[in-house]
């Protein structure tokens, strides 16, 4: 079933079309219900027909507690805003439908969410009058409208939803019109319980389901926020899918001159034109080493321990994305296994980055030259003047934004990074960029006093030690963050960014240092590591010199043997040439005097007239032939005397190459001797850091040149550059004042609705400069960078890249210059909220693959297939390439790491595991008595007996043995994660741990970004449902997610005979030893 239209259109287009469409069939979960009370600010319920209406109902002005008066900003005029869900349903029921539909398979384990979302949505002022413009309509429940009516058989069933929407924007101003005649006033009245009946029928024709009784309730869900009047709605607000807006854009932009950027275009590359000269980083390990040297080292490192230097496929990975993109623009993968250090590569990442910001700051005559002179304006709603000073473009292109699918994966990044136990010792006390504010932003921690020290005896909270990365996102958190930044906390005397700024550009308070001393501070950190890189750039000289010696040895050693060959052979020559020679002169001067002595013999005048003159021409005739032979053997002699002289020539020349050949073969042994020795104290200096001529294992566990002086240098460069950074802000206070104020209020969303994306991509590159990185979800991307066009930002850092599906990034990549995805195919899979046959039928519909589709696609597999370095994980169909894998794993024991790098990594992951306490003191170390030793990784054979459910009661026993056994063992409950890959079974093991918080339970899908000292995996599975196993073990995701969260131990309970069949649980089989019943060990306390 192929549109006509899609066959002429390039595949990157049909690509986006394809996700635009299954993005329709994804709508938003409607927000939770709310408790009625008046004193709530908040209030979210369900009405039905015979309900009393919010807007006539909730007073005018609620009663606030102190701390929600105390969070109104300002006391700004507040108003009721009712936000209205027209037709509630359950989101399954669009699946159910679609898999009715397209006739998809009987046993679906597809995972697939649950939640209630609506046929329309529109909003309504305090007074309950209908907000132009505000209504939105389901395209996930217009799409089910469409499967029934003209249904998928018709090539055009998806087209059309632009139309759609807007004859429900028509519909709406038609009964408003209807309602204001009938009121016989000059506007429509207030929606009433009939009006809102009819808004519900309108949403329910325009979907095209009113015929369908379980997509056509009348139930309204109504989301009432007490809020400013200035205020925008909050993103919970919106309909449909998040990034549905986006991917409309971008497909518009495909049919310019220039559709994408070279990211996206990356990230679009037509199936089969992938690279074609890829480098395999294992089997061409000298094409890695090539691009390791010092000169390529990024001048930043994060401040993290100088004698804990990163991995070699870690540095490689920073290498490649500060050195090499950051000069230019695209997208770059790396493939990050489970306790390989993806945030630790992210980290050096950002220091590279900031540091090279740095350099140009550094540049700098004037703080003030930081910008071009040019400001832009804009009136807030207040009418206020904001003004953004543009940025030198040379200070713009390193803004920062992690994103992910997983907002508690981007959470985790924003909050670790400027955590001061993320610092090494040696600056963890002393490192401060905005300290106080950023742990008030990111931990909402504030400064303590005296008083509040001597009385506190409680675990020291958590800090930050510098304004690094900010977590943002949703509005609420893009809101507090502004509110936090800008105004501090009074009450503790903690100074905002406002108040701090105001007082610099007043002269109330003055820079720290001038911008001349600020400068130069930089740069003599900055030389430092310049020279330390040229030290080590000799270094690297003298080894490939050193490596190359026994070819320079055997080249001069070779030359001299010639030169003696060549020797020899002349003076064979020289001494047959003086023999002939001699034979030519004695031959020469006999004839000679042969000619001489027939000269005496000339007849005289009548010794010839005796003869009748016959005699003188018979002399001369003779003569002139003994002349003939005297010139000839002189000749021949000259001939050879020549010859003579012509090799002593050669032999004089050929002493000199010998004596040259000499000297050079002696230079290289002094040579080779000196370098020897220098580079033997070479290494001691640099103590192991030097490239290392070993087997892969210990290649792999250190990039070359991260010697401890180095890595300290090259991190107090970073924190120097961040110094600089604040000297800037502090000597340029005035423009940074204006700049930063109108930056936050983009970032809050606090400005008008159609403001030029110019002037907003200003705002938010001045916020860079003072936060390098900040977080969001892909959710939230359009949201927050609203208008921002094609490569309007510098960096996006894409993280768990495997989990998303590969639409959800696409407005994020478009709008930066360069992407790192980072990511792991093997781990959970993206997850699915349109039925498999449907989301094929669509592409179909649009001639598209399915490797452009979720599960078997994902951000991840999109960007690694373009990368041009990396390698291949498994072989045949099942083989996939992944770009530049990160190797070395320090988080499992063993059993789990080998079953984790055999099922999932076909042995690519290399352990490096160091536990640093004392064994006496590791209730999990293996050189503890047995007695005292907590029970080894095992499987708990448990058959199964009850059919048609995947819950056996024999294993929830066994977990509760197990959850004993622990506590006994004394293991923290946070250290313990319980899960299984059943919701059935998963919601039982909640169940047995609702009264311990902090121990996580849940399916396989909640230890997904987690790790723990000890994992139960309760595997359920009914006898009689071959499917679901077949299903959890189709490919090693699942098992691979279970096992590689166990950092010290992995306890299964399954049937062990049902299960070691199936595909990858074969191996866990094999590797973890099999216990019908717990041993003693194991019962006893």
């Amino acid at each position: 079933m192929q549109s006509r239209r899609s066959s002429s259109r390039s595949e990157p287009e049909r690509v986006l079309s394809t996700w635009q469409m299954l993005e329709q069939f994804n709508p938003q979960q409607l927000p939770e219900l709310t408790k009625r009370a008046a004193s709530s600010t908040k209030q979210i319920i369900d009405w039905h027909p015979g309900d009393e209406l919010p807007w006539s109902a909730l007073p005018e002005h609620p009663v606030e507690s102190a701390d929600q008066s105390k969070k109104r900003v300002k006391k700004k005029p507040h108003e009721w805003r009712h936000t209205l869900y027209l037709g509630v349903y359950q989101i399954p029921d669009i699946y159910e439908t679609l898999h009715k539909v397209f006739v998809d398979d009987d046993e679906a384990y597809d995972p697939r969410r649950g939640g209630v979302s609506a046929a329309a949505k529109i909003v309504l002022n305090s007074a309950g009058e209908i907000s132009t413009g505000s209504q939105i309509l389901s395209g996930a429940l217009w799409g089910v409208g469409r499967a029934h009516n003209p249904g998928p058989r018709k090539p055009t069933w998806l087209d059309g939803f632009d139309l759609a929407s807007q004859e429900l924007a028509d519909a709406i101003d038609k009964l408003q019109a209807e309602r204001r005649d009938d009121a016989r006033t000059s506007e429509p009245p207030p929606i009433d319980e009939v009006g809102l009946q009819q808004l519900v029928a309108v949403a329910h024709r325009t979907a095209g389901i009113s015929q369908f009784t379980s997509f056509a309730s009348t139930t309204v869900r109504i989301n009432s926020l007490y809020l400013p009047t200035d205020s925008s709605p909050d993103d919970s607000d919106f309909l449909n899918s998040f990034i549905l807006d986006d991917l409309v854009q971008i497909r518009r932009a495909a049919s310019t001159s220039k559709p994408f950027g070279n990211a996206l275009r990356d990230y679009l590359t037509p199936e089969g034109s992938e690279p074609r000269n890829r480098i395999d980083m294992i089997n061409e390990p000298e094409e890695v080493d090539r691009l390791l040297g010092p000169e390529r080292l990024p001048a930043g490192r994060w401040p993290s321990d100088p004698n804990h230097p990163l991995a070699l496929s870690q540095q490689f990975a920073v290498n490649q994305a500060v050195t090499d993109l950051h000069g230019d623009s695209g997208i770059l993968a790396v493939n990050g296994p489970p306790g390989t250090g993806k945030t630790t590569m992210l980290r050096d990442v950002l220091a590279g980055l900031v540091v090279e910001r740095s350099r140009q700051i550094a540049k700098l005559e004037r703080a003030a030259d930081a910008f071009t002179g040019e400001k832009l304006r804009w009136k807030d709603r207040d009418e206020w003047t904001r003004i953004v000073h543009i940025l030198d473009p040379e200070l713009t292109g390193f803004e920062m934004v992690v994103a992910s699918s997983n907002n508690s994966a981007v959470e985790n990044v924003s909050s670790e990074i400027p955590a001061r136990s993320a610092l090494g010792r040696r600056w963890n006390n002393d490192a401060d960029y905005f300290a106080d504010l950023a742990s008030h932003l990111t931990f909402d921690q504030l400064p303590k006093t005296a008083k509040d020290a001597e009385g506190s005896s409680s675990e020291p909270a958590a800090e930050a030690w510098g304004l690094i990365a900010a977590k943002l996102g949703k509005s609420s958190n893009r809101r507090e963050a502004g509110q936090k930044l800008w105004w501090g906390d009074k009450d503790s005397g903690l100074e905002g960014l406002g108040t701090y700024l105001n007082d610099l550009r007043s002269n109330r308070t003055s820079p720290r240092r001038s911008w001349q001393s600020a400068k130069e501070r930089f740069r003599k950190a900055d030389d430092r590591v310049r020279e330390m890189v040229e030290e080590r750039r000799a270094i690297e000289s003298r080894l490939i010199e050193l490596n190359n010696a026994p070819s320079s040895l055997a080249s001069a050693t070779s030359r001299l043997e010639a030169t003696e060959q060549q020797m020899r052979g002349l003076e064979g020559q020289l001494a047959q040439a003086a023999a002939d020679g001699r034979d030519a002169h004695r031959l020469s001067d006999a004839s000679q005097a042969e000619a001489d002595r027939h000269l005496q013999l000339r007849p005289g005048f009548w010794e010839n007239l005796l003869s009748g003159f016959s005699k003188l021409p018979t002399w001369r005739a003779d003569h002139e032939k003994k002349i003939h032979l005297a010139d000839a053997a002189h000749s021949s002699a000259s001939h050879a005397s020549q010859l003579h002289a012509d090799i002593e020539q050669t032999m004089r020349h050929k002493r000199r190459a010998h004596e040259n050949a000499t000297r050079i073969l002696d230079s290289t042994r002094k040579r080779i001797a000196w370098l020897e020795k220098r580079c033997a104290k070479d290494r001691v200096d640099l103590k192991g850091s030097l490239p290392r001529e070993a087997d892969d294992v210990e290649r792999e566990k250190q990039a070359p040149w991260l010697d401890a002086q180095l890595n300290q240098a090259r991190s107090d460069l970073f924190l120097a550059g961040l110094d600089l950074h604040r000297d800037l802000i502090e000597n340029a206070a005035q423009q940074f004042y204006q700049s930063l104020m109108a930056a936050i209020d983009v970032m809050q969303g606090s400005v008008p609705h159609q403001l030029e994306a110019d002037k907003r991509r200003a705002a938010w590159q001045s916020l860079f400069l003072l936060i390098p990185l900040v977080s969001t979800t892909f959710a939230s991307v359009p949201r927050m960078f609203g208008p921002l066009g094609q490569e309007s930002l510098g960096w996006l850092f894409i993280d768990e890249a495997g989990q998303a599906a590969p639409q959800l990034a696409a407005g994020a990549i478009w709008r930066f210059s360069r992407v790192l995805a980072v990511g792991d195919p093997m781990q959970l899979e993206p997850v699915m909220t349109v039925p498999a046959k449907a989301s094929l039928d669509i592409a179909s519909h649009y001639n598209v693959s399915d490797i452009w589709l979720a599960p078997r696609a994902s951000v991840q597999t999109l960007a690694d297939r373009v990368n041009r370095y990396g390698t291949r994980i498994g072989s045949g169909e099942n083989g996939i390439w992944v770009g530049s894998p990160l190797r070395i794993h320090r988080r499992c024991d063993d059993p789990m790491f080998s079953i984790s790098n055999a099922i999932a990594y076909d042995g690519l992951m290399i352990s490096d595991v160091k536990r640093e306490s004392d064994p006496q003191s590791d209730i999990f170390s293996t050189l503890r008595c047995q007695e005292e030793l907590v029970a080894e990784s095992y499987w708990a054979d448990r058959p199964a007996t009850i059919d048609g459910n995947h819950l056996q009661p024999d294993e929830i026993n066994a977990f509760n043995g197990a959850l004993d056994y622990l506590k006994k063992r004394e293991i923290p409950d946070s250290e313990i994660l319980a899960i299984s890959p059943f919701k059935t079974v998963a919601e039982a093991l909640e169940k047995a741990t609702k009264h311990r918080p902090e121990l996580k339970a849940g399916t396989i899908h909640v230890a997904q970004g987690r790790q723990a000292d000890v994992v139960i995996l309760v595997l359920g599975g009914a006898k009689d449902r071959p499917g679901a196993k077949a299903w959890a073990s189709h490919n090693p995701n699942l098992l691979n997610v279970a096992v590689s969260r166990a950092k010290r131990r992995l306890y299964v309970i399954g049937d062990h005979g049902l299960w070691k069949g199936m595909s990858h649980f074969d191996r866990a089989a094999r590797d973890l030893p099999r216990r019908s019943a717990p041993s003693a060990r194991t019962t006893s306390s």
